[in-house]
């Protein structure tokens, strides 16, 4: 008799304990204002372009959604905040790791904004990097136009 009453004792026991910590995690609040979602980190138009850029520039290495801070610093806080939260929709390396370009494709989500476009393109242009722009989705012969020049080979000019 000793046993059951002792078995039902530590049922209860940790029933007690179990619907406390229940109780206790319902009443602790989160820290978030809103609930935290996972979302797609390239656009159709941006992943469509991407491939594209992967098949034309096979040799290179091409990073999507770069934050300008990744390739780009100073020491002045209220500079870096001119960048901080920025990013460049593609950016290309060479063999060496070495930046060649930034990419941006300029969508419908970059109507209106040819100000804010000229000013990440000076931004750029101050640390030293091209940016390459298209206007819309570009098909392979605007993008030869535009970076034909990574691939083709340098044309030795002779004299005669």
């Amino acid at each position: 008799m000793g046993i059951i009453i002792g078995g039902v004792l530590l049922v209860v026991i940790f029933l007690v304990i179990v619907s406390f910590l229940k109780d206790d995690s319902k009443g602790k609040k989160s820290h978030y204002k809103d609930e935290i979602t996972g979302k797609r980190m390239l656009s159709a138009n941006e992943i469509n372009l991407y491939e594209k850029l992967k098949e034309f520039l096979p040799t290179y290495t091409i990073f999507s959604q770069v934050a300008f801070s990744a390739f780009m610093t100073t020491k002045d806080y209220g500079t870096r905040n001119t960048f901080n939260r920025k990013f460049a929709d593609f950016v290309v390396l060479d063999q060496n790791y070495e930046i060649i370009c930034i990419i941006e494709l300029d969508d419908n989500s970059h109507r209106n904004r040819e100000k804010q476009d000229k000013y990440r393109d000076d931004l750029c242009a101050k640390a030293g990097y091209q940016v390459v722009r298209f206007s819309s989705q570009p098909n392979m012969n605007q993008i030869q136009e535009k970076l034909g020049y990574l691939v083709q080979p340098a044309l030795k000019v002779v004299n005669r």
